[in-house]
């Protein structure tokens, strides 16, 4: 499902939104997923003892575990960017005079904007994903992300046209 899709295109503003369909799906699934990843950290043979008792004395036997415990931690910025979507939106405006919002706020001036970048990156096991950015003469704002090339490039042409301004592929 891709994230971003155009909302709205006329002659001086392009809308483009990220959905909150594929935000909602994303976060039910971290939620689902660490409540099985922590439940099976939970020793069985607990007893009587309280949970969060018997997964410490597991720990303090066994340092290890402690990774298994902080790992769903660098999940967190992914789940509160998909809860932001989901409650406050995320939306793209781009108008040729008044220049880049994000949620209504002002991003970047009209004359800010270099260029649009699609970078390709391959994972150990070979997969590409595509970041579509902005390229801004105070530095780079991340878009999207995603393995949907024809997506990215779709909306990284509707930008560079309406902005008039080049697309940089790497």
């Amino acid at each position: 499902m891709p994230s971003l899709f155009i909302k709205k295109q006329s002659a001086h503003t392009l809308e483009i939104t990220k959905s909150k369909a594929k935000a909602l799906l994303e976060l039910v699934f971290y939620i689902v997923f660490f409540v099985v990843w922590y439940s099976f950290l939970i020793p069985d043979d607990r007893g009587d003892t309280f949970w969060l008792t018997a997964l410490i004395n597991e720990v303090k036997q066994n340092w290890v575990l402690l990774l298994f415990i902080v790992a769903p931690v660098f999940a967190i910025s992914t789940m509160l960017e998909d809860y932001n979507t989901l409650t406050k939106g995320a939306n793209y405006t781009f108008h040729k005079t008044k220049g880049i919002q994000f949620n209504k706020r002002q991003l970047a001036a009209s004359a800010d904007l270099l260029n649009v970048q699609v970078r390709a990156y391959t994972d150990s096991d070979n997969d590409t994903f595509y970041r579509l950015s902005l390229i801004l003469k105070k530095g780079k704002h991340s878009l999207d992300s995603g393995s949907n090339r024809n997506k990215a490039l779709d909306i990284a042409e509707a930008i560079a046209e309406h902005m008039g301004v080049e697309i940089i592929y790497k």
